[in-house]
């Protein structure tokens, strides 16, 4: 009966990490658009980036997550 429990539990980690690297790939291949200087950036993490150097979006009150991390 364990052993039964521990499999669904690896079961349920794998679909979760399934899905996160799934909406992963679709955020690296969305295009991003910064409202402070209207520079286009290709995936989340390249927009971040930018924000965290200009802080255009953290000036207008808006935050930049990541797979639900600021």
């Amino acid at each position: 009966m364990e052993l039964e429990i521990v499999i669904r539990i690896q079961a349920q980690e794998e679909a979760e990490t399934e899905e996160a690297q799934e909406v992963a790939a679709q955020q690296a291949r969305m295009v991003y658009v910064c409202e402070g200087c209207g520079l286009q950036f290709f995936g989340i993490l390249a927009f971040a980036e930018h924000d965290e150097e200009s802080r255009h979006m953290t000036n207008r009150g808006k935050k930049v997550i990541i797979n639900g991390h600021r």
